[in-house]
């Protein structure tokens, strides 16, 4: 399952792991209170957690490594736009998103994220893909077990 996260290709294993955040009611990444599904349905953007210009400046210039499944969410815009080009650790303080806070952490939970973003920069994007990859993988094998 891991291995087939290992892409930049959206196709199956990415909707299925949208699939199972409709199913779980989850909220957009940062997005609370907006529920994956309305973002869907109202276009939401999909958010790069490591922004694509932030690794483009920082030597990713790659489409295949920046757009990767793993640094996809569901964000709201408004959201998306304060992110800009940061990297995690500095847009999430900007945001006043806190790993003490139990919302954000679950939100976190909702979305796959690791709780390692708090501190992650640029040297740390593949070790992120790694981490993500595997609390997605879990995800999706928790929904395929529901059904």
């Amino acid at each position: 399952m891991i291995r087939r996260l290992e892409t930049n290709q959206i196709g199956p294993i990415h909707y299925i792991y949208l699939f199972t955040q409709i199913k779980n009611q989850d909220k957009g990444f940062l997005s609370d209170p907006t529920s994956v599904q309305s973002m869907l349905e109202m276009h939401g953007d999909i958010h790069h957690i490591f922004p694509k210009n932030y690794l483009q400046k920082n030597g990713v210039t790659d489409k295949k490594d920046y757009n990767q499944i793993a640094n996809y969410a569901m964000v709201q815009k408004e959201i998306n736009i304060k992110i800009s080009d940061k990297s995690p650790k500095d847009y999430l303080e900007l945001l006043s998103i806190s790993k003490e806070d139990e919302q954000s952490l679950q939100n976190f939970k909702d979305n796959a994220v690791p709780t390692e973003l708090f501190d992650m920069d640029m040297n740390d994007y593949q070790e992120f893909l790694k981490l993500r990859r595997q609390l997605m993988a879990t995800k999706i094998k928790d929904y395929y077990y529901s059904l």
